[in-house]
């Protein structure tokens, strides 16, 4: 399933608005690319259950996001689609371009979201780990992540240090008994978590 925004309205207003003139051209293209899934979703369909991994997802509307920010960026960032993915008890959670006020609005409008968080091993941070999406209401509704993962460019501004503070995230320990709490896509490359099946997983990093 490909979940995506369509393109119109005030969303295509805040995407236009907030982005470079590549960013727009970017945008105009993945646009087109998904232009062929044109299937609606109800929030019935928002999960399903395939090779014995459970897939939900939570959105906010359009006017729920454009209610909670400020910004043209912001709003666009809290449109994005957070996904929870559950393999026998191995959870992770995908946040998307999410920021903490979105964050909030959806952790106090969908009670099953809230619930369905707690306990995430592996958290894929939320706009890329900056600090505008650090919600510390997540961050408790978890009550500690294992790992926590953030895709982030060379160049771009800072992770949050919280995301590698033993007070809101465990920690894996590697071979050599070296334990990390953070793991980005700049230091470590491409980063591959498998799920055991049983509530454990095993982390590898490659870098080019």
């Amino acid at each position: 399933m490909v979940l995506r925004r369509l393109l119109q309205g005030r969303y295509e207003e805040a995407c236009r608005e907030s982005n470079s003139t590549e960013g727009q051209k970017k945008a105009k293209y993945f646009d087109q690319l998904f232009s062929g899934y044109t299937g609606s979703v109800s929030d019935a369909d928002m999960g399903s259950i395939a090779w014995g991994i459970d897939n939900r997802a939570w959105s906010l509307s359009v006017e729920q996001a454009d209610g909670v920010t400020s910004t043209w960026g912001a709003m666009a960032n809290c449109c994005s689609f957070v996904q929870h993915y559950d393999h026998r008890g191995t959870k992770m959670l995908l946040c998307g371009d999410m920021e903490k006020d979105g964050m909030s609005l959806l952790l106090n409008t969908f009670a099953e979201f809230r619930s369905a968080v707690l306990g995430v091993n592996i958290l894929l941070a939320p706009h890329h780990g900056h600090t505008s999406g650090f919600s510390t209401e997540l961050m408790n509704a978890i009550g500690k992540p294992d790992i926590v993962i953030a895709s982030i460019m060379s160049g771009d501004e800072h992770v949050d240090n919280r995301y590698s503070d033993a007070q809101w995230v465990k920690g894996i320990t590697w071979p050599d008994g070296s334990v990390s709490r953070l793991l980005t896509t700049r230091s470590y490359g491409a980063i591959t978590v498998a799920s055991q099946g049983n509530g454990s997983f095993q982390v590898t990093t490659n870098q080019r």
